[in-house]
């Protein structure tokens, strides 16, 4: 918990920026599924995230582009 007496960095040391980089990096380019009984999610982390019935249509889409 922050509290009004917490004093933050005005930034991060660049190794410390640099690794939380590399991880977040390190999802782009991918894409994660999963189903549950009426619908299919894709997330594809940067890009976009769709919905889908199961018998395929469409219900939802969000690009982060």
């Amino acid at each position: 918990m922050i509290s009004d007496s917490t004093v933050l960095p005005d930034s991060l040391p660049d190794d410390a920026f640099n690794a939380i980089a590399d991880k977040w990096a390190s999802l782009d380019g991918r894409c994660y599924s999963w189903k549950t009984e009426q619908y299919t999610y894709e997330l594809c982390p940067f890009r976009n995230m769709t919905q889908k019935s199961t018998n395929n249509a469409i219900m939802g889409y969000v690009s982060f582009a």
